[in-house]
This record gives structure tokens, C-alpha cells and sequence, in this order.
């Protein structure tokens, strides 16, 4: 199943490919990580909010939804 990795004609291909595939899933992971990073902070912030009112401000909420 995975000869192709061996073979001379497909060597070049298969490790550029695989290299290329790799490296573009760790960038998706990076971003994934940023993006969950700020809807968790968000998030914890509505959280509280709605936890104990008044406890945030109209501003700090706008600048959150706009950052």
C-alpha cells in the first residue's frame, strides 16, 4: 500500500506531497487553536455576565464582540 514511498519514480512526489499535507494540518491546527482561544475568552466572559449581573461592562462587552 505505501510502495510508492520507496520507489524511485514516485520518491520525490510522495515525500513533498506528504510534507505538504503535514505542514498545512499543523498551520489548520495553529489557527483552530487561535480562534478557540478567543471564543473561549468570549465566551467566559458571557459566562460570567450572565452569572452575576453586572459584573461586566457595556464596554468591555463591545470591545470583546469587536475584537
Amino acid at each position: 500500500m505505501f510502495r510508492f514511498f520507496t520507489q524511485r519514480h514516485w520518491l520525490l512526489w510522495s515525500w513533498i506531497g506528504s510534507a505538504i499535507i503535514l505542514s498545512s494540518l499543523w498551520i489548520q491546527v495553529k489557527i483552530d487553536v487561535k480562534i478557540n482561544e478567543w471564543f473561549g475568552q468570549f465566551y467566559d466572559m458571557i459566562q460570567k455576565a450572565l452569572g452575576a449581573p453586572n459584573s461586566i461592562t457595556i464596554e468591555e462587552y463591545w470591545a470583546s464582540l469587536l475584537s
